[in-house]
């Protein structure tokens, strides 16, 4: 996403401009929270959820993960995808407008502050961003997502979510990263992994030192 200063000329296309209170850039959870509250306030939000933004379909990253199990409500588990599908419908339900259009820049020089895609221009009294945080992948053979490719199958961007799987139980498992994530993610799977490896690119890590020797003390480590 591109952000505009004051210091860079827009040229709108007038024919294409709509006025809105409120706009939400964002398909996640908060985006959608943001959403049912705007639209029960009767501020009539519009919301983008992109199309494949950064590569994630519309719902985030929780479309990219199986069971999610530390959610309220759902005892049993319910898959991520599944979960966000709800959380759209109910934002549809008190009348929020959904746009499959990612947002490609922004102009937050003025008011009405400007929020653009390929197809139109959205004049917006208030923008909420919720654009979430997208995985950082490393690429190589097997890393990918469809057959014969372990992502979601062994390989995980998120400890906490993942852990219940069997296949990461009182197995030797690697975190690659250096870090505050990388130490947090380390040391959580020491509760689960027989034992747990760091791969980092450099000859110290990045983190800060009282995440450093919580992992060094860790006697799984």
């Amino acid at each position: 996403m591109e952000f505009f200063t004051k210091a860079k000329a827009i040229k709108l296309r007038s024919h294409h401009d709509q006025r809105r209170k409120l706009c939400i850039i964002g398909s996640g959870p908060t985006a959608h929270n943001a959403a049912i509250y705007a639209a029960r306030a009767e501020l009539q939000p519009v919301l983008f959820e992109g199309w494949m933004a950064n590569g994630v379909a519309p719902g985030g990253q929780l479309t990219t993960t199986t069971n999610v199990e530390n959610f309220p409500e759902f005892s049993d588990g319910v898959f991520g995808s599944d979960l966000m599908d709800r959380c759209r419908r109910q934002s549809l339900r008190f009348g929020t407008e959904i746009i499959t259009e990612t947002v490609s820049k922004v102009d937050f020089s003025k008011r009405p502050f400007r929020i653009f895609t390929d197809s139109r221009t959205v004049l917006a009294d208030a923008v909420i961003v919720a654009t979430g945080a997208v995985a950082r992948r490393l690429s190589f053979n097997g890393a990918g997502d469809g057959p014969g490719r372990f992502w979601n199958c062994g390989i995980s961007a998120c400890a906490v979510c993942d852990r219940a799987a069997p296949m990461f139980r009182n197995r030797s498992l690697v975190v690659i990263g250096g870090g505050d994530s990388a130490m947090e993610e380390a040391n959580f799977l020491t509760k689960i992994g027989f034992k747990v490896y760091i791969i980092h690119r450099r000859d110290n890590f990045r983190a800060s030192k009282i995440m450093q020797d919580r992992v060094l003390k860790n006697h799984k480590g």
